[in-house]
């Protein structure tokens, strides 16, 4: 059974890299503006649907958690200072085994690129995890800001994917 399983993971983490381009034209083709997250996009006729966001403020302006939700789930991605990482996740609303594959892109305030930190996981409904800023092999000035935008697909394995959207982002102090 494990076997199995495994094997239908790989199987979808294959499906969402051959897929993940044809989904991004999907979503910069409609001509809205993405304001959220987790909106589910199916393979058989190719509906997307756009959800509010939802993102906490400290009383210095700086977002560093963000959750975003949407009828085809919540994702969330937070910055922990203390060990400088990041702690990111999605849950759809299939109870299906799933995999996600996403990436979280470090700008300065003046949307300068500084580095991509990978991130995968799989779940039954959900995943998540922690990465930190060291893994990505980039050097940050501490005490500046950064935005990090947060992107991603989760695909379950009935071939439903779960996106995260555009414009899923936090602001952090890099410390």
């Amino acid at each position: 059974m494990k076997i199995i399983f495994r094997r239908t993971l790989i199987l979808m983490f294959i499906l969402v890299m051959t897929m993940s381009t044809n989904v991004s034209a999907l979503a910069q083709t409609t001509g809205q503006v993405p304001i959220s997250t987790a909106t589910e996009v199916t393979t058989d006729n190719n509906e997307k649907e756009t959800f509010e966001v939802l993102i906490k403020e400290d009383d210095g302006g700086i977002t560093t958690n963000g959750t975003f939700y949407g009828d085809g789930g919540t994702s969330y991605l937070d910055y922990m200072s203390s060990n400088r990482s990041f702690d990111w996740g999605i849950r759809v609303t299939s109870n299906l085994a799933l995999v996600f594959v996403g990436q979280i892109d470090i700008y300065t305030m003046n949307n300068v690129y500084r580095g991509t930190l990978l991130i995968q996981g799989e779940g039954i409904g959900a995943a998540s995890g922690i990465v930190g800023i060291g893994e990505g092999g980039f050097n940050l000035t501490r005490g500046t800001n950064y935005i990090a935008k947060y992107s991603g697909i989760a695909t379950t394995m009935d071939y439903h994917q779960y996106k995260v959207i555009d414009g899923a982002q936090i602001h952090f102090l890099y410390n």
